[in-house]
């Protein structure tokens, strides 16, 4: 009887390990993306009948703004009181609004890393979230300070921590995950964004908005601050393309 029960308690425990062993591989996939950089220097004279001429395209801008308004979703921008400028460049043609589906896990880092570098994130990245380790692929702010352009960044410390010694200037927010300041940090955003914007030595800008997301994890998305929020962030727009921005160098908006 106890040799049946040792049996048992063997099978059920490798049984046990084969499947926590399954559920992990499923839920924390192990990713392997490249450490190397990509270089011209690497680019192959042609593919198939396509050849490459290795030659840097001539932007049509001279400079761009990322604005990253955290935990912006699709129906705050639909509303049209509360983003009445934006809207009004939808409707004249000069913005285009585009709805993406976001995979979870959607904490910053994962996010950030999606963006920058077109990996996909994993659940592992939820752990990695909370120290916001340097990052080591390839990224387009890699490439963009391999060119000597210059890039300035002005938000949440966890763009700082991911990418040290990367930005021209920057002003990180002291602890992003202080989710009762709804205000102080974003209007400390908007003021270095009018002083970079009379400055002309950067080539992208970089702006990453915690605000609407600390009101909705402690008041819920149906919150009386949220309308004001959302009014803030479009007048920052406008603060951008009508005060500041040229007409020469103005394109459509995303």
């Amino acid at each position: 009887m106890n040799a049946r029960q040792d049996h048992i308690a063997v099978y059920t425990f490798v049984v046990f390990l084969f499947s926590f062993s399954l559920f992990c591989y499923g839920f924390f996939p192990l990713s392997f993306s490249p450490s190397t950089k990509a270089n011209l220097d690497e680019l192959p004279q042609g593919v198939g009948n396509s050849s490459f001429s290795g030659v840097d395209y001539k932007p049509k801008i001279s400079r761009a703004v990322l604005m990253v308004i955290d935990a912006l979703r699709m129906d705050f921008v639909l509303q049209e009181e509360n983003f009445q400028f934006l809207n009004q460049l939808l409707g004249d043609g000069k913005a285009c609004l585009y709805r993406l589906q976001v995979h979870p896990p959607t904490v910053t880092m994962p996010r950030i890393k999606a963006m920058t570098s077109g990996a996909i994130p994993s659940f592992l990245d939820v752990i990695l979230n909370l120290g916001s380790p340097e990052m080591k692929l390839d990224t387009f702010l890699y490439q963009m300070k391999q060119r000597q352009q210059k890039t300035v960044f002005y938000g949440d410390n966890t763009w700082t921590n991911m990418f040290p010694e990367t930005f021209h200037r920057q002003g990180e927010n002291s602890d992003s995950l202080y989710v009762n300041d709804f205000y102080k940090g974003d209007r400390n955003i908007t003021k270095f964004l009018k002083l970079e914007l009379e400055m002309y030595d950067w080539k992208l800008m970089i702006l990453h908005y915690l605000g609407l997301d600390h009101i909705g994890h402690v008041e819920g998305p149906f919150s009386d601050k949220v309308p004001g929020k959302l009014k803030e962030m479009d007048k920052i727009r406008v603060v951008m393309v009508v005060r500041h921005i040229p007409k020469r160098s103005y394109l459509s908006s995303l």
